[in-house]
């Protein structure tokens, strides 16, 4: 990320993977204390042009 707090590689990688998502409304926003998380980053805001179910969310996010 070019400005801002420092963020891990990884949870870098995992903001990356879901914004690419085609139900990510918009963009995804990081909190100043993102970090890894198993399944969805800590610390991260998540808008969806539909509802989903958190299982099948973190199912995703953890297969991408």
């Amino acid at each position: 990320m070019d400005k801002g707090v420092p963020v891990e590689e990884a949870a870098e990688k995992q903001l990356l993977n879901v914004a690419l998502m085609p139900f990510i409304y918009k963009w995804v926003a990081a909190m100043p204390d993102v970090h890894w998380g198993i399944g969805a980053t800590v610390g991260s805001v998540i808008p969806q042009r539909a509802r989903s179910s958190p299982q099948r969310l973190a199912w995703i996010l953890v297969a991408a």
